[in-house]
């Protein structure tokens, strides 16, 4: 088919240049003689060129279709990327839960291991000491001293006091001399105690000083 076209192409651009080059009566002649291929060619021509919308128009239809088909072929990639996306965020999410509960676990296990730990300690008690409290302190020191005191019961009236019986004697000495009765000596003499001490620095107490308070180990 092609071939033929070709072959009818060559005598109209033929016919064409004698009909330039060839006088007038002469290029009629010709191309009444050249107007049976010629219209033929011109016809499959025209016939080729109402071909060519239609197919232009089928291959922009078939190239239409095609996008179309790329485009949803790409909607459908780009939506199992997303899929994958989601399915390797999921994967993702499910893995760090898993290392929060195996953590949570591992933490539980060390404050439960802290807290058996804890169990285990024992009280040591306080140490430290006791020291001597130092005080004054009255050391007594009693001392008995007497009072002389003496009376002349002279008659049933008691003379005096005096100071000392030798006293209470010669006022009687006296008294007889004197023309009187004289008397008899009564001895009232009493005696007191006073304490006398004094303060001296003693041991009064202790008392117990911490060195190490006492604490669970």
């Amino acid at each position: 088919m092609d071939g033929e076209i070709g072959v009818r192409t060559k005598a109209i651009i033929v016919a064409l240049l004698v009909c330039l080059s060839a006088p007038q009566l002469g290029c009629a002649s010709v191309a009444k003689q050249g107007s049976g291929p010629t219209e033929r060619a011109a016809t499959a021509v025209k016939n080729k060129d109402k071909k060519k919308p239609s197919e232009e128009k089928a291959t922009q239809t078939s190239g239409a279709k095609t996008e179309e088909k790329k485009e949803s072929d790409g909607k459908d990639q780009k939506s199992d990327d997303s899929k994958k996306e989601d399915n390797k965020s999921s994967d993702s999410s499910k893995s760090n839960n898993k290392g929060d509960s195996s953590q949570s676990k591992q933490n539980s296990g060390s404050n439960n291991s802290s807290s058996n730990g804890g169990s285990q300690k024992k009280w040591v008690a306080e140490q430290g000491h006791w020291e001597t409290d130092y005080g004054q302190v009255w050391v007594s020191n009693w001392v008995y001293t007497t009072h002389p005191r003496y009376w002349v019961n002279h008659g049933g009236t008691m003379v005096g006091p005096f100071d000392s019986s030798d006293a209470a004697y010669a006022w009687i000495i006296n008294d007889g001399e004197n023309g009187g009765i004289g008397g008899s000596v009564v001895n009232d003499s009493y005696e007191t105690k006073e304490d006398q001490g004094h303060y001296e620095q003693k041991a009064t107490g202790q008392h117990w000083v911490v060195d190490v308070a006492g604490h669970w180990e």
